[in-house]
């Protein structure tokens, strides 16, 4: 979930020791694979929800749709832009964040509103999602240059640990609180 070895940190440091700190380059890029890999899956499902609408409005059987191909950019870049700047309005990471343990948060900290999500996407496109990893990468404060341009950060934080509290079957099926 973490820089597997973080050069400021070393070998065998407390997970929990990385909270609120910047993520580096190897997590934020095993995140981008992750939702690089949820983008691509999630086309294809777009593509075939849209033939079943078609499908539906004609009352045919429905079938994956033959679109011009200017057509079918479009719908995979707002796939792509919605997927990005929608996770982080709503919940503040992807879920190639979610599983690497990090989110995206103002400098301050606070959660990032709509109008920054919007423009920390539209400058990942602009630099074709390769600028800024390589600025990530040579950058000593861990910022790329959509995190510069839209004031915003990627810090370690996992959720939240689970409760002690063993939930099971009571009398007669009902769910209730078991002794330990």
């Amino acid at each position: 979930m973490s820089d597997l070895v973080s050069d400021r940190l070393g070998p065998g440091t407390d997970l929990d020791s990385l909270q609120g700190q910047r993520a580096g380059f190897v997590t934020r890029a095993a995140a981008f694979v992750i939702d690089f890999l949820v983008v691509v899956a999630g086309y294809p499902a777009i593509m075939w929800g849209i033939g079943v609408l078609i499908g539906l409005v004609r009352f045919e059987q429905p079938q994956y749709p033959e679109l011009p191909d200017g057509l079918e950019l479009s719908i995979s870049a707002a796939w792509t832009w919605c997927y990005f700047a929608g996770s982080w309005y709503a919940v503040g990471r992807t879920v190639g964040q979610a599983v690497m343990g990090v989110r995206v948060v103002g400098r301050g900290r606070f959660r990032v509103g709509l109008v920054r999500s919007l423009l920390r996407t539209w400058v990942m496109f602009l630099t074709l999602f390769v600028v800024g990893p390589v600025w990530l990468l040579l950058s000593t404060s861990r910022l790329a240059i959509h995190d510069r341009v839209a004031r915003t950060q990627v810090i370690y934080e996992r959720s939240r640990k689970r409760s002690d509290l063993r939930v099971g079957l009571g009398p007669g099926g009902t769910a209730g609180p078991q002794p330990k």
